[in-house]
């Protein structure tokens, strides 16, 4: 909470100064309305009484500011959601890390920090890749492509059509891409849940899922109408084969180190 509401105005006029610069003043003025009422409400937050009266609060704030007969106080924020350009021109500017988060359905979401476990495989997988696709593709690791208007993920591991320019001026779309891995340590949940229906809906033809902790892979290919239609799960002694490139894994080899 800030210490005053003071404060919380001048770090949000900063903030408002560089969303000008760099962002445009058409999203500018969505986007700082949404902190205008979110800073508003956290001041009433910080000062709230029971029998507050919240005349002074406009239509829009009212809607966004709820106060129940009962003691307990609920707030429901109405979210802006960042487009794929938008939150670019954030990280571009400074205002995002380089690295730790990706743009998930409109939201900024922080990335599970990268264990030891987890950058072996990823280092491995690369490695192998690059040895078998030769000159037939190109391997990117921990590479982010666009999924969607709203959505920016950062695979492991995108092994993609073979261009001679290396994608230098376009970001990677799902019609680029022959195979997208995620290796799971901690996140295989939602590697396997969340991240395989983001990737059916944008169209990716074909998701792997390394599970560190199972040792077992699980595939899945054919995206139609925002789903996977086949899958399988590879465990140990078993000959993966990719279904749009030219691609054989022994999972023996993978879990051995």
């Amino acid at each position: 909470m800030y210490r005053s509401w003071k404060s919380g105005h001048a770090v949000f006029c900063l903030f408002e100064k560089i969303l000008v610069h760099f962002i445009g003043q058409s999203a500018r003025f969505a986007l700082v309305k949404t902190l205008q009422n979110c800073l508003i409400i956290a001041h009433h937050i910080h000062h709230f009484r029971p029998n507050q009266q919240m005349h002074h609060l406009t239509p829009s704030l009212k809607k966004l500011y709820l106060v129940p007969k009962s003691f307990n106080m609920s707030v429901q924020i109405q979210r802006r959601l960042f487009t794929v350009s938008e939150y670019n021109k954030m990280a571009e500017a400074g205002i995002l890390p380089e690295r730790g988060v990706e743009l998930i359905n409109g939201e900024i979401i922080n990335m599970s920090p990268i264990g030891i476990r987890h950058n072996a495989m990823v280092s491995k997988l690369n490695r192998f890749l690059v040895e078998q696709v030769g000159q037939n593709a190109l391997v990117f690791p921990q590479c982010a492509f666009m999924a969607s208007e709203f959505t920016q993920p950062e695979p492991d591991l995108a092994l993609a059509k073979f261009r001679s320019d290396y994608y230098v001026n376009a970001m990677l779309r799902s019609t680029d891409l022959f195979l997208l891995i995620e290796v799971s340590d901690t996140t295989f949940n939602y590697d396997n849940k969340v991240k395989r229906d983001l990737y059916a809906a944008a169209g990716v033809s074909e998701y792997w899922v390394v599970d560190l902790n199972k040792q077992k892979v699980h595939t899945y290919w054919d995206s139609q109408e925002g789903s996977y239609q086949n899958s399988r799960v590879y465990k140990k002694g078993e000959t993966l084969y990719a279904q749009h490139v030219d691609l054989t894994l022994q999972t023996d080899w993978l879990w051995t180190w």
